[in-house]
């Protein structure tokens, strides 16, 4: 059986579905008094919230996206991919209502009969980044991801064996970051080439995966 994510009603449910659990890993994991915490499903989501998000995408990764696509106008592609069926936001305000940070992910496919939970994005603004905020975020999606693996059913959430995220190459601190987190390369990955010359040439980016069971 595979999970069709262009199913658009079958990915509301799910989000849905995700939403009673996620509400649980946050109250496990966030105890911030000064930040607050948010969470919505994308169809649900006011577009200038995203609007929002994507410009801190721009802020803090923005020049890796102008060297790997080779387009400036990156952030109308970016915009369209962050408003995909199945997405939910999690994301941080601080005490005036303004943008802290945000991750979003949904349940994607990974082989027939299995699935994984997918981070697409995770960004903090740059003045807040010492407070280890990404990690708790990382902590409350590693939490959500381990109870819907727990799950009977439905198969999609019972198959839910591990989280995976993409990652620019050239992105030193993100790549280690995640490598610390436990992620390794996945085996459908880019790949490094190894030439005779002796030098490595990377891919734009790797697929890294991480087991939740």
């Amino acid at each position: 059986m595979l999970f069709d994510e262009r199913d658009q009603k079958l990915n509301e449910r799910v989000t849905d579905e995700i939403k009673d659990s996620l509400e649980a890993s946050i109250a496990g994991v966030w105890s911030e008094n000064a930040i607050s915490i948010h969470y919505e499903a994308i169809h649900n989501l006011p577009p200038k919230k995203l609007r929002q998000f994507v410009d801190l995408v721009d802020r803090n990764l923005g020049k890796f996206y102008v060297k790997h696509t080779g387009k400036p106008t990156w952030k109308l592609d970016k915009f369209e991919e962050m408003r995909e069926s199945g997405l939910i936001y999690v994301w941080l305000t601080s005490e005036d209502n303004s943008i802290v940070g945000f991750m979003s992910f949904k349940l994607c496919s990974e082989d027939e009969d299995e699935t994984v939970l997918y981070l697409y994005e995770i960004h903090i603004v740059p003045q807040f980044q010492a407070l280890k905020l990404g990690g708790k975020l990382m902590q409350i999606f590693h939490a959500l991801a381990k109870d819907l693996s727990d799950r009977k059913s439905p198969w999609y959430f019972q198959s839910c064996k591990a989280t995976s995220l993409t990652v620019f190459t050239d992105n030193s601190p993100a790549l280690s970051w995640y490598l610390k987190l436990g992620y390794k390369i996945h085996p459908n990955s880019p790949q490094d080439k190894h030439l005779r010359s002796g030098k490595v040439v990377k891919p734009d980016y790797y697929i890294l995966i991480r087991s939740c069971i």
